[in-house]
C-alpha cells in the first residue's frame, strides 16, 4: 500500500472542487481558507478525509427567501419602480 494513497495533490483537489489552482492557492495564502495541508518538501498534499471534513464544516442551510427582497414579477427588485414613481410625483407636484 503506497504511503500517499489517501492523499491528493493541489492540482487534483482544485479539479475535484471545480476551481482553479490559483483560486485554491489564493484562499490558502491570503484568506486562510481551505482544508489542512501536509507538506512534503515543496509539495502540498491533502488528506481525503480532511477535505471531506472541511467541506462538511462549510455546509450551511439555504437562506430563506424574504418576500420583501428578491425579484418582482417583471424582473425588477420589489418596490423599485413604485418607489421611484412616487418620488417623481412628489417632486414634480403631480
Amino acid at each position: 500500500m503506497p504511503f500517499l494513497e489517501d492523499y491528493i495533490t493541489e492540482v487534483e483537489l482544485a479539479k475535484e472542487l471545480g476551481i482553479g489552482l490559483r483560486t485554491l492557492r489564493y484562499w490558502r495564502q491570503h484568506q486562510g481558507v481551505g482544508p489542512p495541508i501536509t507538506r512534503v518538501g515543496r509539495r502540498l498534499f491533502f488528506k481525503r478525509t480532511s477535505v471531506q471534513d472541511w467541506l462538511d464544516s462549510r455546509e450551511r442551510p439555504m437562506p430563506r427567501q424574504d418576500k420583501r427582497r428578491g425579484w418582482g414579477e417583471r424582473g425588477r427588485a420589489h418596490g423599485t419602480l413604485e418607489t421611484n414613481d412616487i418620488k417623481r410625483r412628489r417632486t414634480s407636484g403631480e
